[in-house]
């Protein structure tokens, strides 16, 4: 399946841990959190506060398994606490 960003101000979340200095061990454990997150955009409206700087406090907190935060589908990954620590 291919995936378009959905609206104008979204951004690829794994793009933008790239382009603000993260590396390859770093972008695979922040990979694993997202996933289970379900999380591929980083937006103002969905991922950000209002003032799009900082990141919405529920994402720090990892997901329970009966939690859907997203309509698209992602692998039932379980990433360790330390991984959310990133």
């Amino acid at each position: 399946m291919l995936l378009k960003i959905p609206r104008e101000g979204h951004m690829w979340c794994m793009l933008e841990f790239v382009s603000i200095g993260y590396v390859s061990n770093e972008l695979l454990l922040l990979n694993r959190v997202w996933k289970h997150q379900q999380v591929m955009f980083i937006s103002v409206s969905d991922v950000l506060y209002a003032a799009g700087k900082n990141v919405d406090m529920k994402y720090f907190t990892q997901r329970q398994a009966e939690e859907k935060w997203s309509t698209l589908r992602f692998p039932n990954d379980q990433p360790p606490w330390n991984d959310f620590k990133l």
